[in-house]
């Protein structure tokens, strides 16, 4: 796994805090180079810890920020279903 430059994590929380789940989640894709179950788990991994260290820049609750995301679709895409 990769480590992003500066310049990705500013991308990847962008998109974060934007609530441009599957951006980010393609983001760091990139960046760390890995597949997508990994990658949709580092961006909850980064979700909860911006939650917590910058609770004011989302602009909504964790309920609507994860209405209308599905990790089992990237579960069936990660095995080619």
């Amino acid at each position: 796994m990769n480590s992003p430059t500066s310049d990705q994590r500013t991308e990847i929380d962008a998109h974060i805090l934007a609530g441009e789940i599957l951006k980010a989640i393609g983001c760091i894709r990139t960046a760390y180079e890995v597949g997508l179950r990994d990658a949709a788990d580092l961006n909850r991994a980064r979700y909860n810890q911006l939650r917590t260290e910058r609770p004011e820049d989302f602009q909504c609750d964790d309920k609507t920020y994860w209405s209308g995301y599905s990790e089992c679709a990237f579960d069936a895409m990660a095995r080619n279903l």
